[in-house]
């Protein structure tokens, strides 16, 4: 009975938030308001409840949801991630910061509180056009404590818990930008210094690429050929400066073809490349 009320709470949770996000305008103040009016809700305490007995059930069941340390994604849409993620008291060490171009809503559940920077990404950077040594700022500070909420204003912006006084459950809603193709990592200086696509599938075969430079191993011409005919830009990006950097000849006839494209994203950046390799002879 648990099991069949929670399937319909998640259910309904989707419903809701779709149809906000639906809806005329895409209006992000009435989809917030939503979101905090299901975290008081007792769907959380359901699913945890339903999860303990299943565990008392067997020593060996897995929770059946998208799960890393501290963290469980209970839904997982093409618009949006509800997350669900404990955090332990203490000062957060400096390290990378991630920007995904997402519009977010946190919640605050628990006898502690949480510090949370708010950093911005200037208004003019397009997040799909990537820059190294951009410079985010910070707006303020905010502490949020139980019951509280606090909802980013616009893709510009990143919420980075930089403090937790005591332990709290965090839930949070991630809304998707459809048009969003890269992700932006920040030093702890605040500069952007890399960026890998937000495609899964992209971001795994650019890494394989890179390990196959580091390696010196030839891949097959075949290979190429696919990338750049139906490969998306920042892949074929990536692709070329693996090739300059093997030593490849058919990288100059790829960067011009990619110069003269019609994708502003490619021709800019293939023309970039071009620059650097121009100025490094």
């Amino acid at each position: 009975m648990k099991e069949l009320n929670i399937k319909k709470q998640k259910n309904t949770i989707i419903q809701q938030l779709e149809c906000v996000l639906s809806g005329k305008g895409n209006d992000f103040i009435a989809l917030t308001k939503t979101f905090i009016e299901h975290t008081k809700s007792d769907f959380i305490d359901h699913f945890l409840m339903l999860e303990w007995r299943n565990i008392e059930k067997s020593d060996d069941h897995v929770v059946n949801n998208i799960a890393r340390q501290l963290q469980i994604i209970l839904i997982n849409t093409s618009k949006f991630d509800y997350t669900v993620q404990l955090r332990r008291p203490g000062i957060m060490n400096a390290s990378d910061i991630k920007w995904m171009g997402i519009s977010q809503v946190v919640s605050v559940k628990g006898r502690g509180s949480i510090k949370i920077k708010i950093l911005e990404v200037p208004g003019t950077v397009n997040i799909n056009n990537f820059q190294p040594g951009i410079s985010l700022s910070i707006l303020k500070e905010v502490e949020l404590k139980n019951g509280d909420s606090y909802s980013c204003q616009g893709t510009h912006q990143i919420l980075d818990i930089v403090e937790v006084t005591d332990t709290v459950i965090i839930e949070s809603l991630s809304v998707k930008e459809e048009k969003t193709n890269l992700f932006w990592t920040f030093n702890h200086n605040l500069k952007s210094y890399m960026s890998e696509s937000s495609n899964l599938l992209i971001s795994r075969l650019t890494t394989m690429l890179n390990v196959a430079s580091q390696m010196k191993i030839n891949l097959p011409h075949t290979l190429y050929e696919t990338i750049f005919e139906v490969g998306d830009p920042n892949l074929k990006l990536s692709t070329l400066q693996i090739m300059l950097l093997q030593d490849n000849f058919e990288a100059f006839d790829y960067l011009q073809k990619a110069i003269d494209s019609a994708d502003e994203i490619l021709s800019e950046g293939a023309q970039e490349v071009l620059n650097r390799l121009t100025y490094s002879n």
